[in-house]
This record gives C-alpha cells, sequence and structure tokens, in this order.
C-alpha cells in the first residue's frame, strides 16, 4: 500500500534523483562526431582520385559549359586578332618606308657611280693633256737649245758637217735662208780659221700651242781665229721660233738674234 507525504515531500518516482542544476548535455554520440566532421571539414585524400589529378603548369583547365568564362576567353581571342592586325598594319607602312628608302639610297649610289666615273674620265682626260704639254714643252725647248749650239759651235776643219748638222735641225724660213747663203758662210770660216763652241745657259719658254712654240736662249761662244789665237768669249740672246713635224720632232722655223 502506498504512502501519501504531505508538505516539502515529492512524489516518489522510479527515477533516479538527478541533479539537473549542474546538468551538463549529452555528449554528442560518436555517429554524431563522424556525421559532423563529414559535412565541416573534407579530408584530403592521401592516395588522390583518378578524377582530382591536379592541373600542370602551363596547362589550360578546360572551363565548363555556362560558367561565362568561355565568352572571356572568345573575346580574347577577338582581342588578339584585333592586336596582330594592328601590328599588320602597322609593320605594312613601316615596310612601304624602309622600301623607299632603300630606293632612294641605291639612286643615290648609282648618281655617284655615274658622277665618279665622269670625274675619273675628266680627270684621266685632264691628265693626258697635262701630260702631253709638259712633253711637248720639253720637246720644244730641247729643240730650240739645240739650234742655238749648232749655230755656234763650227770648226772650220769639219765645216761641212757642220753646216749639215745645223740644216738638219732647221725648217721653213730658217732653213731656206741658211740653204741660201751655205757657200759664203763656208768660205768665211775656213779662210777666217774660225772655231766657236757654244754653251746654252738658259732658256725660256715664250708661247706654246698645239704645233709652234717660241723659246727665249741666251748662251755664251768661244771664239777663236786667226786674230784671236787665245780665244773671247762672247755671249748671245736668241728667239727660236719651233714647229713640230708629222713625225713628231721639233724644229727650227726662225732664229733672231736679240739685244
Amino acid at each position: 500500500m502506498a504512502t501519501s507525504v504531505t508538505g516539502n515531500t515529492r512524489p516518489v518516482t522510479d527515477e533516479p534523483d538527478v541533479d539537473r542544476t549542474n546538468a551538463r548535455p549529452a555528449s554528442p554520440t560518436i555517429d554524431g562526431l563522424v556525421r559532423i566532421e563529414s559535412v565541416g571539414t573534407t579530408a584530403p585524400d592521401p592516395a588522390g582520385s583518378p578524377g582530382d589529378t591536379p592541373p600542370r603548369p602551363g596547362s589550360t583547365t578546360p572551363t565548363p559549359p555556362g560558367t561565362g568564362e568561355e565568352d572571356t576567353a572568345g573575346e580574347s581571342a577577338e582581342e588578339c586578332t584585333d592586336t596582330a592586325a594592328a601590328d599588320t598594319g602597322a609593320r605594312a607602312p613601316a615596310a612601304h618606308r624602309w622600301g623607299r628608302r632603300t630606293t632612294v639610297a641605291g639612286g643615290l649610289l648609282a648618281a655617284a657611280a655615274v658622277t665618279l666615273t665622269v670625274l675619273t674620265v675628266l680627270w684621266a682626260g685632264t691628265w693626258r693633256a697635262d701630260q702631253a704639254r709638259t712633253h711637248d714643252r720639253a720637246a720644244a725647248l730641247q729643240a730650240a737649245r739645240q739650234s742655238a749650239v749648232n749655230l755656234t759651235t763650227i770648226n772650220f776643219a769639219t765645216a761641212d758637217q757642220d753646216i749639215q748638222r745645223i740644216l738638219a735641225s732647221g725648217t721653213g724660213e730658217f732653213a731656206d735662208q741658211f740653204a741660201t747663203n751655205i757657200d759664203s758662210y763656208k768660205d768665211l770660216v775656213r779662210q777666217g780659221k774660225v772655231i766657236t763652241t757654244g754653251e746654252v745657259k738658259e732658256t725660256g719658254l715664250v708661247s706654246l700651242d698645239r704645233n709652234t712654240a717660241k723659246v727665249a736662249v741666251a748662251l755664251s761662244s768661244t771664239v777663236k781665229n786667226d786674230q784671236t789665237p787665245d780665244g773671247e768669249e762672247r755671249f748671245y740672246r736668241m728667239l727660236i721660233e719651233v714647229h713640230r713635224q708629222s713625225d713628231g720632232h721639233w724644229l727650227a722655223s726662225r732664229v733672231e738674234f736679240v739685244q
């Protein structure tokens, strides 16, 4: 039979007496921990799965459709195409300018080559003309010098040979005049036993053209004859005109004794 208790008594139950004030919440079960960890944290798989292979450096990960990244890639491709086209357009004028500069440079080089050729030809012609004039000058001076020596060098013992030498070095008016008086000149040399020896002291070119030259000659001559057996020195100045002959030799065509 049950006994009832009044006052501060509480009903007796079959449950154990538990202090609910300091009671702690029940610890989660192992299944709960496993469930919580599986939801909150994903543990790495050390072995890895076949589909989880990390991408290699430099490789491109395929973009799933519908994510919007394929639009970005398309825009990037279009931008690359536009950039390449712009670069090509920029290189085209540069190539054109380079070709034009190359053409201009080639033209300048060709003009310079032509100019150099013309200058070389002109220089060669001038050089040849100068060389020819130098040769003519030397030949004219030598002809006048020889004529002056021939006229002032004679020996009564070799008068014929000496006179022939004088005639051989003359032409034109001079040769004609000397040939006209050759006999009287020969007699005068032989009778006076004349011996003269001429020496050119100085020559100067007065004028020179293609075939004619005038030369001033200063010379001395030692004269011996029956009146002055010891000899006497005399000085002469001549103006001798020489002409170029068809064979290229220069001969005296006129002789003047000047003071």
